[in-house]
C-alpha cells in the first residue's frame, strides 16, 4: 500500500469516528506513518477487568445510629408527641452495600457509641440495620422498619457517598413504640 493510500484510509477513518486506525489492530488508536509501528495506548482493553470498588480511590463512611421511641397515641395535654432520642443502638448490625446492588460490602457491630466507621472506595452506599426481632439493648421492642428503595424491609437506613479523600456521615434512627 503507498504512503497516499495509507494517509487517505487513515483520514477517512479519524473522519467517521473509527475508534481504531484501520489497517491496524483493534485498540490501537495513535497516528502513524506507514512504517512505524503502532503503540497501545488507554484504549486498548486490559487483561483484567476494572473493579468498581477500587477505580475511584477510597473515603471514609461514618454511620452513627441512634434508638428514637415513638409514642403511637396523641396526648390529651399539650406535651409534644414527636420521637424521643433513647440513644446509641450500641450492638446493632449494620451492613452497607453499594446503592442498588444488593449484597453486602461491608458488616460491622455498632460499638458503646452507636457508631461504625470504616474506609471504603468512593461511591454510593445504602448503609443500613437489617430488620430482626429486637433491637439490641432493648429486649422486647420491635422496630418499626422503613424499606429501601428496592423494597427490601430493614430497622433503619440512610443512602451515603462516600468521596474519595474525604468522608460521609450518616445518622439512622431505629424508631421503636413507647407506651
Amino acid at each position: 500500500m503507498t504512503a497516499a493510500a495509507s494517509l487517505f484510509l487513515l483520514t477517512i477513518g479519524l473522519s467517521i469516528g473509527a475508534p481504531t486506525l484501520l489497517g491496524h489492530p483493534s485498540g490501537y488508536t495513535q497516528a502513524c506513518t506507514p512504517c512505524d509501528p503502532v503503540a497501545p495506548t488507554s484504549a486498548t482493553p486490559s487483561a483484567q477487568p476494572t473493579d468498581p470498588l477500587t477505580a475511584n480511590g477510597a473515603g471514609t463512611l461514618i454511620a452513627h445510629i441512634r434508638v428514637a421511641g415513638q409514642r403511637g397515641v396523641a396526648r390529651a395535654d399539650d406535651r409534644p408527641t414527636g420521637p424521643v432520642d433513647i440513644g446509641p443502638a450500641a450492638g446493632v448490625a449494620v451492613q452497607v452495600e453499594l446503592s442498588g446492588q444488593p449484597g453486602p460490602v461491608m458488616q460491622a457491630v455498632a460499638d458503646a457509641d452507636g457508631t461504625v466507621q470504616a474506609e471504603l472506595p468512593s461511591a454510593t452506599y445504602w448503609v443500613f440495620v437489617p430488620l430482626t426481632s429486637d433491637v439490641a439493648g432493648l429486649p422486647g421492642a420491635q422496630p418499626a422498619g422503613a424499606n429501601l428503595p428496592d423494597g427490601r424491609p430493614v430497622a433503619a437506613w440512610a443512602e451515603a457517598v462516600v468521596p474519595s479523600g474525604g468522608s460521609a456521615e450518616v445518622t439512622l434512627v431505629i424508631a421503636v413504640a413507647l407506651p
